[in-house]
């Protein structure tokens, strides 16, 4: 079986910053042994860009949609593009 390598840009909105979104974020990309960083961003929207298989990059974004319990997930935006292989490792970016 082809393990397809790629790279998801994503844009969570909603009630996401201030809940640990971060923490459950970064707790997940691990788990799904994903590469790249999450972080805040000024318009109180979180950022993740994910590398890795697009399988576990997909069960990763399921849970995203969800959130850690106070949070309030509105919508979510997603870019696919090509693996740059930038990343070594999955880290919060403050």
């Amino acid at each position: 079986m082809i393990h397809m390598k790629i790279k998801a840009h994503i844009i969570v909105q909603g009630r996401v910053q201030g809940v640990g979104f971060r923490h459950f974020s970064y707790r997940h990309a691990l788990k799904f042994k994903l590469t790249g960083y999450v972080r805040n961003l000024p318009n109180a929207q979180v950022e993740s860009i994910v590398e890795g298989n697009k399988n576990r990059i997909a069960d990763y974004i399921e849970l995203l949609k969800v959130g850690p319990s106070f949070a309030d997930v509105t919508h979510i935006d997603i870019r696919w593009s090509q693996r740059t292989g930038e990343f070594s490792n999955f880290e919060v970016r403050f």
